[in-house]
């Protein structure tokens, strides 16, 4: 019995490090318009075709800079949006673009 537990084990330990997945890391200066939304919405389009690409390129997981949707602003609440009580809601930075925001909360 002790030996059919211990193989057990190793292969579930085999099986968990054989996994692979492939991660995109996202180079990507912010590109700055003349309204904070409008900042944020041409960014949001750049990450999403992003995203896509690396979807295609079978990533599982996208990682993109800390400053990416803005750049290092002087005044932060123009560009803060309030946040619906929803984990997942409707997002438009303009009425030309909407976007699904998806929240995860680890």
């Amino acid at each position: 019995m002790g030996k059919v537990f211990f193989f057990c084990v190793l292969f579930g330990i085999w099986t968990i490090s054989d996994a692979e997945y492939r991660v995109a890391v996202i180079e990507h200066n912010s590109v700055d318009q003349s309204t904070p939304a409008l900042t944020i919405e041409k960014n949001l389009v750049e990450y999403v075709n992003s995203i896509e690409f690396a979807k295609k390129n079978s990533a599982k997981m996208v990682v993109f800079p800390e400053y990416g949707l803005t750049d290092l602003v002087q005044d932060p609440e123009d560009y803060a949006i309030e946040l619906p009580p929803l984990y997942t809601s409707n997002f438009s930075a303009s009425d030309d673009v909407s976007y699904t925001l998806i929240f995860i909360i680890i």
